[in-house]
C-alpha cells in the first residue's frame, strides 16, 4: 500500500515538473500589427511597419518579419514577396514598397514563430491611383512674342487717332528754316530776270 502512494506521489510530481516545458514548447503568444498609409499613387514609394509584441504587450526583439502581397499570372496565384526585416527593441520592423500598379494592393506581414513565440500574421491594404502628369499637353504651337508694330522717326508723335502734334528737333528746324531761305532766294531772282527780260523791248523801242 506504502509502494502505490509513493508511486502516485512520483507520478504527480512528474506531470507537475513537465507542465512549463510542455507550455515553453508550445510558445507564448504573439499579436502582430500592421501599418500603412491607405492612399499613394503611381511610382511612390512608402513605408510599411510591423509591430510584434507578447501576450502580455511587450516588444518581441529581433524577430523575423516576412513582408509579402497576393499576386496572380494567369491561373497562377502566390504571395510576392516585398522584402523582411529584424524588429528593433520596440519590436518595430519596417520595410520599403514600391506602388507600381494601379490597383487595390493588399499586403501581409507574417512573423514564422520561434521555439519562445507563436507565429502571427497581420494584413492591410493601399489603395494605388494614378500618378500626376509630368506636363499639360496644350493644343497648337507657342512662339515667342515679337513687337512688330512699325518703327515711328522720334520726330513724329501719332495718337490713336488724327496726329495731334509735331515735333521736330532743334537741327531739323534750322534745316528747315535754311531750304525755305534758299527757295525763296530763288524764286525772287527768277522774278526778278522775268521782270527785266519782259522790260527790255520797251527800252530798245524808246531809243
Amino acid at each position: 500500500m506504502k509502494s502505490i502512494l509513493v508511486g502516485v506521489v512520483g507520478l504527480f510530481a512528474i506531470v507537475f515538473l513537465l507542465l512549463p516545458v510542455v507550455a515553453w514548447a508550445e510558445g507564448t503568444g504573439t499579436s502582430l500589427q500592421l501599418t500603412l498609409p491607405a492612399q499613394a499613387k503611381v511610382g511612390d514609394k512608402v513605408r510599411i511597419t510591423a509591430t510584434l509584441k507578447d501576450s502580455e504587450g511587450r516588444p518581441i526583439q529581433n524577430a523575423r518579419i516576412y513582408f509579402s502581397s497576393p499576386t496572380s499570372f494567369l491561373n497562377y496565384k502566390g504571395e510576392m514577396e516585398i522584402d523582411d526585416a529584424l524588429t528593433d527593441a520596440k519590436g518595430i520592423a519596417s520595410v520599403e514598397f514600391a506602388a507600381r500598379q494601379e490597383k487595390t494592393n493588399t499586403v501581409n506581414a507574417r512573423f514564422k514563430g520561434s521555439t519562445a513565440y507563436k507565429a502571427g500574421e497581420a494584413s492591410g491594404t493601399i489603395v494605388v491611383g494614378a500618378s500626376s502628369p509630368a506636363y499639360v499637353a496644350r493644343a497648337g504651337v507657342e512662339l515667342p512674342s515679337v513687337d512688330i508694330s512699325p518703327a515711328v522717326p522720334n520726330q513724329v508723335l501719332l495718337s490713336a487717332g488724327l496726329p495731334s502734334k509735331l515735333e521736330f528737333p532743334i537741327a531739323g528746324v534750322w534745316m528747315l528754316v535754311l531750304v525755305l531761305t534758299v527757295i525763296w532766294s530763288l524764286y525772287m531772282i527768277t522774278m526778278i530776270l522775268v521782270l527785266r527780260i519782259a522790260s527790255e523791248p520797251e527800252r530798245r523801242g524808246s531809243m
